[in-house]
């Protein structure tokens, strides 16, 4: 649904009908009806870039969506090179990292499609060369790089909700380098300068961060501000105290508060953050290390250790860990931290190869291995093991078993289906629908559509009422909430069935 999203708020953008999306997917910022302001739990960036290829193409197509998504891809290896590069100075080590850029694992198939990873590679990778940059050399220098990561900062902010991770982190490294003098420059190089001989070094580039974070983020504040009276989109606040993943998708989300958080009693808090975090840390290891490159990363950060540059995104995803952990444990364990670790995945291929070196020298003095020998050895073998591990993954998850009928657009293929069944039911287009993804639904069948309510037939009829749903379509993802309905497909209570196929049912709502 992620993609989807993206994709359909991107071809809002396209055809001239600004940020407004003509369904609901959740109901955390108590919607009023539809159309509904868009982006109020997700950022706004990735469809900004969405759109841009369907205003290219003049066509909103899928396809077209995704054109500068590929484009981005391709950047992702050269930048992984460099990191490597700036961090050894090796040619071998950037081509190695590169290519573990490439043979991305299970990030490949998500990479080219309308969602943030490739933004996030990116931004990433440019806020931690930049705050590098800054930390090394004189006043312009710092003054150019921290100002510059201050944007990337607020850009990494405006394609995800956890952006503010950077922002902060930007200005705790900045006091780090800066006043305590713990960077690659000279000890307490801030008091080799002040600002007008008032302001000191420290403070003055704390604020020129800010303000190019706030250059890129304001506007975007300004308007939730004039939509929500708040700063930052009222979903993500309300996420945080979630007693269940599918009260994301509460009718009464004016309920979901500290107080209703903290009655769910201590067990089931602390239940829930440690299962989050074996999963959290299971992402790390699995999706970023690729199981087999993992150790290679610490080892190749041990060896780096004095290269203090590598301390900066080691901490960024140990703070990301403990958000997806503590604060948003069913958002963070169900993809969050696989999309927000995207923004570190760069560094961490480009620490294999110190990591592979420290192996090879290993042997070379206990086993009698030659040490460059050994390298080249290991690294073809690693990089013939990621070739078949992510192909492996993409073959699953994009062509899947049958490729005459790919495993990536299976969702299109069942709401176009469903698109058929309601045109031959005669339902109007512009009658509201009762959905599971109201997103993947409207970028198929062009019609609007509200999320199917946490809760059972009750809820479901009060979300028709409140919002003025005619039809309401159940596939196997409502066994939970409406077991009774979809497994005894029949009228029932203001229910009644038009028709039911292929696991499908399609009920009007009398009112």
């Amino acid at each position: 649904m992620d993609a989807e999203y993206y994709f359909t708020a991107g071809t809002q953008l396209a055809e001239g009908n600004g940020f407004s999306e003509p369904f609901l997917w959740n109901y955390l910022d108590q919607p009023t009806g539809v159309p509904h302001p868009s982006h109020t739990y997700w950022m706004p960036l990735a469809s900004i870039v969405a759109s841009l290829g369907g205003w290219v193409c003049s066509q909103g197509t899928f396809t077209c969506a995704r054109i500068p998504f590929i484009l981005l891809s391709g950047l992702i290896p050269p930048v992984t090179a460099s990191l490597a590069y700036r961090m050894t100075g090796k040619t071998s080590s950037a081509v190695l990292a590169g290519l573990f850029a490439i043979c991305s694992g299970l990030y490949l198939p998500y990479q080219t499609t309308t969602d943030t990873f490739p933004l996030y590679m990116l931004l990433g990778s440019a806020f931690f060369l930049l705050m590098a940059y800054g930390a090394k050399g004189g006043l312009r220098r710092r003054i150019l790089g921290f100002g510059l990561a201050g944007a990337a900062a607020g850009l990494l902010h405006l394609t995800r909700n956890d952006g503010l991770v950077w922002l902060a982190a930007g200005l705790v490294w900045i006091l780090a380098t800066e006043r305590h003098g713990m960077g690659n420059s000279a000890p307490a190089a801030s008091k080799k300068f002040t600002f007008g001989s008032v302001i000191p070094g420290w403070l003055a580039l704390c604020v020129l961060f800010a303000a190019g974070y706030l250059l890129v983020m304001g506007p975007w504040m300004a308007r939730n501000q004039s939509l929500f009276g708040t700063l930052l989109a009222p979903g993500g606040s309300t996420a945080l105290w979630l007693t269940d993943y599918d009260e994301m998708y509460s009718l009464t989300s004016q309920d979901i508060n500290f107080s209703h958080w903290i009655v769910s009693g201590l067990g089931p808090i602390l239940f829930t953050r440690w299962n989050a975090l074996l999963w959290n840390l299971q992402t790390v290891w699995v999706v970023q290390g690729g199981i087999i490159l993992a150790p290679l990363m610490v080892w190749g950060a041990f060896q780096l250790r004095k290269l203090r540059v590598i301390w900066l995104p080691l901490a960024v995803l140990i703070v990301l860990v403990v958000v997806m952990t503590v604060l948003f444990p069913f958002a963070g364990s169900r993809g969050g931290l696989l999309h927000a670790g995207a923004a570190v995945q760069p560094f961490l291929w480009a620490l294999v190869p110190s990591g592979l070196e420290g192996l090879a020298g290993w042997g070379a003095q206990r086993r009698g291995w030659r040490k460059e020998q050994a390298f080249v050895v290991f690294a073809a073998g690693l990089v013939v093991l990621m070739i078949a591990v992510t192909t492996t993954l993409y073959i699953r998850r994009v062509v899947g078993d049958n490729p005459a009928q790919p495993a990536w657009n299976q969702g299109w293929v069942k709401y176009s289906a469903l698109e058929k069944i309601l045109t031959e039911e005669e339902v109007s287009p512009r009658d509201l629908i009762l959905v599971n993804n109201p997103p993947g639904f409207f970028a198929v069948t062009g019609r609007p559509a509200i999320a199917i309510p946490y809760g059972g037939q009750d809820q479901t009829l009060a979300a028709a009422d409140q919002y003025g749903a005619r039809y309401l379509l159940l596939d196997e993802n409502n066994q939970r909430w409406l077991s009774d309905l979809y497994t005894h497909p029949q009228d029932q209570d203001r229910f009644h069935l038009i028709t039911s196929t292929g696991g499908i049912h399609l009920f009007e709502i009398y009112p």
